[in-house]
Protein backbone atom coordinates (compact mmCIF):
# COMPACT_ATOMS: atom_id res chain seq x y z
CA UNK A 1 0.00 0.00 0.00
CA UNK A 2 1.44 3.38 -0.65
CA UNK A 3 1.36 5.51 2.59
CA UNK A 4 1.23 9.89 2.07
CA UNK A 5 2.95 10.93 5.28
CA UNK A 6 1.50 14.47 5.78
CA UNK A 7 3.83 16.49 8.31
CA UNK A 8 5.08 19.65 9.52
CA UNK A 9 7.95 20.63 8.63
CA UNK A 10 9.20 21.67 12.52
CA UNK A 11 8.40 18.02 13.29
CA UNK A 12 11.00 16.69 11.06
CA UNK A 13 12.58 14.74 13.95
CA UNK A 14 9.86 12.65 13.93
CA UNK A 15 9.25 11.77 10.38
CA UNK A 16 12.72 10.26 10.62
CA UNK A 17 11.71 8.33 13.31
CA UNK A 18 8.91 6.87 11.78
CA UNK A 19 11.37 6.09 8.70
CA UNK A 20 13.25 4.23 10.43
CA UNK A 21 10.69 2.11 12.11
CA UNK A 22 8.51 1.74 8.68
CA UNK A 23 11.46 0.04 7.02
CA UNK A 24 10.64 -4.21 8.42
CA UNK A 25 7.52 -2.92 6.28
CA UNK A 26 8.91 -1.33 3.18
CA UNK A 27 11.66 -4.12 3.23
CA UNK A 28 8.92 -6.78 3.42
CA UNK A 29 7.36 -4.88 0.04
CA UNK A 30 4.22 -4.09 2.27
CA UNK A 31 4.20 -0.22 2.29
CA UNK A 32 5.77 2.40 0.43
CA UNK A 33 6.20 5.48 1.88
CA UNK A 34 5.64 8.91 0.06
CA UNK A 35 6.73 12.12 1.37
CA UNK A 36 7.73 15.70 0.16
CA UNK A 37 11.56 14.88 0.54
CA UNK A 38 11.13 12.65 -2.72
CA UNK A 39 10.16 15.94 -4.99
CA UNK A 40 13.12 16.50 -7.48
CA UNK A 41 14.61 19.61 -8.47
CA UNK A 42 12.66 20.98 -10.83
CA UNK A 43 9.48 19.44 -10.38
CA UNK A 44 6.04 21.39 -9.34
CA UNK A 45 5.45 21.30 -5.93
CA UNK A 46 1.57 21.45 -5.72
CA UNK A 47 1.23 19.41 -8.65
CA UNK A 48 3.71 16.57 -7.44
CA UNK A 49 2.02 16.53 -3.86
CA UNK A 50 -1.53 16.55 -5.68
CA UNK A 51 -0.61 13.54 -7.62
CA UNK A 52 0.46 11.86 -4.59
CA UNK A 53 -2.32 12.91 -2.70
CA UNK A 54 -4.72 11.48 -5.30
CA UNK A 55 -2.77 7.74 -5.65
CA UNK A 56 -1.96 7.22 -2.12
CA UNK A 57 -4.17 4.24 -0.30
CA UNK A 58 -3.17 5.42 3.36
CA UNK A 59 -2.62 9.06 4.85
CA UNK A 60 -0.33 8.87 7.66
CA UNK A 61 -1.06 12.28 9.92
CA UNK A 62 1.87 13.06 12.06
CA UNK A 63 -0.29 15.02 14.64
CA UNK A 64 1.59 17.70 16.88
CA UNK A 65 0.73 21.13 17.67
CA UNK A 66 2.24 22.51 14.63
CA UNK A 67 0.17 20.45 12.31
CA UNK A 68 -2.81 21.49 14.14
CA UNK A 69 -1.44 25.03 13.46
CA UNK A 70 0.08 24.76 9.85
CA UNK A 71 -3.29 25.64 6.77
CA UNK A 72 -1.65 23.80 4.62
CA UNK A 73 -1.19 20.76 6.65
CA UNK A 74 -4.92 21.19 7.71
CA UNK A 75 -6.81 22.47 4.87
CA UNK A 76 -5.31 21.10 1.82
CA UNK A 77 -3.69 17.40 2.99
CA UNK A 78 -5.75 16.83 6.08
CA UNK A 79 -8.65 17.54 3.76
CA UNK A 80 -8.30 15.95 0.60
CA UNK A 81 -7.48 12.83 2.56
CA UNK A 82 -10.50 12.84 4.90
CA UNK A 83 -12.10 13.40 1.61
CA UNK A 84 -11.10 10.62 0.14
CA UNK A 85 -11.64 8.79 3.17
CA UNK A 86 -15.34 9.19 3.52
CA UNK A 87 -15.33 8.37 0.12
CA UNK A 88 -14.34 4.66 0.81
CA UNK A 89 -11.21 5.22 -1.36
CA UNK A 90 -8.08 5.49 1.17
CA UNK A 91 -7.81 5.21 5.14
CA UNK A 92 -6.57 8.18 7.32
CA UNK A 93 -4.88 7.23 10.20
CA UNK A 94 -3.96 9.83 12.85
CA UNK A 95 -0.71 9.32 14.18
CA UNK A 96 -0.80 11.41 17.65
CA UNK A 97 3.27 12.56 18.32
CA UNK A 98 2.85 15.29 21.13
CA UNK A 99 0.33 16.29 22.94
CA UNK A 100 -2.32 18.67 21.31
CA UNK A 101 -5.70 19.61 21.18
CA UNK A 102 -6.10 17.16 18.33
CA UNK A 103 -9.52 15.75 19.62
CA UNK A 104 -11.26 19.51 19.28
CA UNK A 105 -10.59 18.99 15.36
CA UNK A 106 -14.24 16.96 14.44
CA UNK A 107 -13.43 15.46 11.63
CA UNK A 108 -10.26 13.78 13.62
CA UNK A 109 -11.46 13.11 16.63
CA UNK A 110 -13.88 10.43 14.78
CA UNK A 111 -11.12 8.21 13.82
CA UNK A 112 -9.21 5.75 15.47
CA UNK A 113 -5.78 6.88 16.33
CA UNK A 114 -2.36 4.92 16.59
CA UNK A 115 -0.58 4.68 19.04
CA UNK A 116 -2.61 2.45 21.43
CA UNK A 117 -5.08 4.56 23.05
CA UNK A 118 -3.98 7.70 21.26
CA UNK A 119 -0.92 8.26 23.75
CA UNK A 120 1.64 11.20 22.57
CA UNK A 121 4.53 9.08 21.51
CA UNK A 122 6.36 11.52 23.73
CA UNK A 123 4.70 10.35 26.25
CA UNK A 124 6.03 6.63 26.16
CA UNK A 125 9.08 6.29 28.50
CA UNK A 126 10.40 4.16 25.40
CA UNK A 127 9.28 5.80 22.10
CA UNK A 128 10.82 3.06 20.22
CA UNK A 129 7.45 0.56 22.26
CA UNK A 130 5.30 3.37 20.49
CA UNK A 131 6.54 3.17 17.02
CA UNK A 132 6.26 -0.53 17.09
CA UNK A 133 2.89 0.02 17.96
CA UNK A 134 1.83 1.89 14.95
CA UNK A 135 3.78 -0.42 12.80
CA UNK A 136 2.20 -3.34 14.39
CA UNK A 137 -0.86 -1.16 13.82
CA UNK A 138 -0.46 -0.32 9.59
CA UNK A 139 0.73 -4.46 9.45
CA UNK A 140 -3.05 -5.12 10.51
CA UNK A 141 -4.26 -2.99 8.11
CA UNK A 142 -2.54 -4.29 5.05
CA UNK A 143 -2.63 -7.05 6.18
CA UNK A 144 -6.32 -7.06 6.52
CA UNK A 145 -6.71 -4.68 2.77
CA UNK A 146 -4.66 -8.33 1.17
CA UNK A 147 -6.66 -10.49 2.48
CA UNK A 148 -9.91 -8.79 0.82
CA UNK A 149 -8.03 -8.10 -2.50
CA UNK A 150 -6.93 -12.08 -2.32
CA UNK A 151 -11.32 -13.25 -2.78
CA UNK A 152 -12.44 -14.02 -5.96
CA UNK A 153 -13.21 -11.27 -8.07
CA UNK A 154 -16.63 -13.34 -8.70
CA UNK A 155 -17.02 -13.00 -5.15
CA UNK A 156 -16.52 -9.32 -4.87
CA UNK A 157 -19.17 -8.25 -7.56
CA UNK A 158 -21.63 -10.55 -5.85
CA UNK A 159 -21.19 -9.36 -2.37
CA UNK A 160 -21.69 -5.66 -4.42
CA UNK A 161 -24.34 -6.37 -6.84
CA UNK A 162 -26.47 -7.85 -3.95
CA UNK A 163 -25.58 -4.55 -1.60
CA UNK A 164 -27.40 -2.40 -4.61
CA UNK A 165 -30.38 -4.96 -5.28
CA UNK A 166 -32.68 -4.64 -2.39
CA UNK A 167 -33.99 -1.35 -0.76
CA UNK A 168 -36.07 -1.77 2.40
CA UNK A 169 -39.02 0.32 3.12
CA UNK A 170 -38.79 2.60 6.28
CA UNK A 171 -40.53 5.10 8.66
CA UNK A 172 -38.42 7.95 8.92
CA UNK A 173 -38.62 9.40 11.93
CA UNK A 174 -38.01 13.21 13.35
CA UNK A 175 -34.28 11.86 14.55
CA UNK A 176 -33.48 10.41 11.19
CA UNK A 177 -34.82 13.97 9.69
CA UNK A 178 -32.39 15.79 12.03
CA UNK A 179 -29.59 13.53 11.68
CA UNK A 180 -29.26 13.47 7.83
CA UNK A 181 -29.76 17.58 7.61
CA UNK A 182 -26.98 17.38 9.98
CA UNK A 183 -24.91 15.36 7.73
CA UNK A 184 -26.24 16.89 4.48
CA UNK A 185 -24.88 20.34 6.72
CA UNK A 186 -21.37 19.29 7.12
CA UNK A 187 -21.04 17.35 3.91
CA UNK A 188 -21.83 21.24 1.80
CA UNK A 189 -19.75 22.56 3.96
CA UNK A 190 -16.44 20.62 3.61
CA UNK A 191 -17.55 20.02 -0.19
CA UNK A 192 -17.22 24.32 -0.31
CA UNK A 193 -14.29 24.26 2.31
CA UNK A 194 -12.16 21.97 -0.51
CA UNK A 195 -13.78 23.63 -3.62
CA UNK A 196 -12.36 26.67 -2.28
CA UNK A 197 -8.70 25.27 -1.86
CA UNK A 198 -8.96 24.26 -5.55
CA UNK A 199 -9.98 27.65 -6.03
CA UNK A 200 -6.92 28.69 -4.76
CA UNK A 201 -4.87 27.23 -6.91
CA UNK A 202 -5.58 28.68 -10.25
CA UNK A 203 -4.12 31.59 -11.15
CA UNK A 204 -6.40 34.97 -11.31
CA UNK A 205 -8.94 33.25 -9.20
CA UNK A 206 -9.45 33.90 -5.12
CA UNK A 207 -11.30 32.44 -2.68
CA UNK A 208 -12.06 32.64 1.07
CA UNK A 209 -14.07 30.20 3.50
CA UNK A 210 -15.14 31.13 6.65
CA UNK A 211 -16.69 29.01 9.40
CA UNK A 212 -19.32 31.83 11.17
CA UNK A 213 -20.29 29.21 13.81
CA UNK A 214 -21.14 25.33 14.15
CA UNK A 215 -24.37 26.14 12.01
CA UNK A 216 -23.10 28.75 9.38
CA UNK A 217 -20.41 29.05 6.63
CA UNK A 218 -19.67 31.39 4.36
CA UNK A 219 -17.56 31.71 1.01
CA UNK A 220 -16.12 34.71 -1.13
CA UNK A 221 -14.73 34.32 -4.39
CA UNK A 222 -12.81 37.29 -6.87
CA UNK A 223 -12.28 36.59 -10.80
CA UNK A 224 -9.21 38.87 -11.02
CA UNK A 225 -9.79 38.38 -14.79
CA UNK A 226 -13.37 40.38 -14.41
CA UNK A 227 -12.09 43.25 -12.59
CA UNK A 228 -11.88 41.65 -9.13
CA UNK A 229 -16.03 40.86 -9.69
CA UNK A 230 -16.68 39.28 -6.20
CA UNK A 231 -19.18 36.91 -5.18
CA UNK A 232 -20.41 36.00 -1.56
CA UNK A 233 -22.87 32.85 -0.19
CA UNK A 234 -23.81 32.55 3.78
CA UNK A 235 -25.03 29.00 4.01
CA UNK A 236 -27.00 27.87 7.16
CA UNK A 237 -28.29 25.33 8.97
CA UNK A 238 -31.82 25.78 10.63
CA UNK A 239 -31.66 26.14 14.06
CA UNK A 240 -35.75 25.06 14.63
CA UNK A 241 -38.15 22.44 12.72
CA UNK A 242 -40.56 25.82 12.15
CA UNK A 243 -37.69 27.25 9.97
CA UNK A 244 -38.55 28.17 6.48
CA UNK A 245 -36.25 25.39 4.81
CA UNK A 246 -33.90 23.27 6.96
CA UNK A 247 -30.36 24.61 5.23
CA UNK A 248 -30.78 28.14 3.69
CA UNK A 249 -28.70 30.21 1.30
CA UNK A 250 -28.11 33.77 0.31
CA UNK A 251 -25.77 35.00 -1.99
CA UNK A 252 -24.53 38.10 0.30
CA UNK A 253 -22.09 37.88 2.97
CA UNK A 254 -22.92 37.27 6.31
CA UNK A 255 -26.49 37.72 5.52
CA UNK A 256 -29.07 37.92 8.65
CA UNK A 257 -30.84 34.82 9.75
CA UNK A 258 -33.53 34.24 7.50
CA UNK A 259 -32.41 36.15 4.63
CA UNK A 260 -32.49 33.98 1.86
CA UNK A 261 -32.50 33.21 -2.18
CA UNK A 262 -33.45 29.47 -1.18
CA UNK A 263 -32.86 26.51 0.49
CA UNK A 264 -33.03 22.74 0.70
CA UNK A 265 -35.69 20.90 2.49
CA UNK A 266 -35.14 17.23 3.98
CA UNK A 267 -37.89 15.05 2.60
CA UNK A 268 -38.54 11.07 1.69
CA UNK A 269 -40.16 8.46 0.49
CA UNK A 270 -40.50 4.82 1.47
CA UNK A 271 -37.12 3.97 1.16
CA UNK A 272 -34.32 7.17 1.02
CA UNK A 273 -33.68 10.36 2.81
CA UNK A 274 -32.89 13.09 0.15
CA UNK A 275 -32.89 16.81 0.08
CA UNK A 276 -35.26 19.40 -2.31
CA UNK A 277 -34.45 22.39 -3.04
CA UNK A 278 -37.20 25.43 -3.16
CA UNK A 279 -36.05 29.15 -4.83
CA UNK A 280 -33.16 30.13 -6.72
CA UNK A 281 -32.45 28.04 -9.86
CA UNK A 282 -31.55 25.02 -8.76
CA UNK A 283 -33.26 21.85 -9.90
CA UNK A 284 -36.09 20.69 -7.58
CA UNK A 285 -36.29 16.63 -8.02
CA UNK A 286 -34.18 14.89 -4.99
CA UNK A 287 -31.17 14.97 -4.49
CA UNK A 288 -28.02 13.32 -2.37
CA UNK A 289 -25.79 15.68 0.17
CA UNK A 290 -23.17 15.65 -2.82
CA UNK A 291 -25.67 16.47 -5.18
CA UNK A 292 -26.70 19.31 -3.15
CA UNK A 293 -23.25 20.47 -2.68
CA UNK A 294 -22.48 20.63 -6.33
CA UNK A 295 -25.07 22.12 -7.67
CA UNK A 296 -25.25 25.23 -4.90
CA UNK A 297 -21.24 25.51 -5.94
CA UNK A 298 -22.05 25.24 -9.54
CA UNK A 299 -24.92 28.09 -8.56
CA UNK A 300 -22.55 30.20 -6.85
CA UNK A 301 -19.60 30.31 -9.31
CA UNK A 302 -21.12 31.31 -12.26
CA UNK A 303 -21.69 34.70 -10.40
CA UNK A 304 -18.11 35.54 -11.32
CA UNK A 305 -18.33 34.32 -14.21
CA UNK A 306 -16.71 30.82 -13.55
CA UNK A 307 -18.19 27.06 -14.84
CA UNK A 308 -17.80 23.64 -14.47
CA UNK A 309 -17.75 21.22 -17.68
Amino acid sequence: MKAFISYCHKDENILNDLKKHLAGLKRNGLIEAWFDHQILPGDSIDQTIKDNLKNSDLFLLIITPDFIASPYCMDTEMRYALNRHDKGEARVIPIIAEPCDWKSVTELSRLKALPKDAQPISMWTNTNVAFLNIVDGLRDIIQCQTNTNNVPSQFQEKKMDVSKKYQIQKDFDQIDKTEFKKQSFNAIKEFFKHSITEINSIDDLHGAFDEIDSLSFGCTLVNKKMANKTAYITVRSAKNSISFGDIQFSFTEHAPEGSMNGWFQVSSDDYNQFLLSGGGSLSNKPLTSQEAAENLWNDFITHVGIKMP
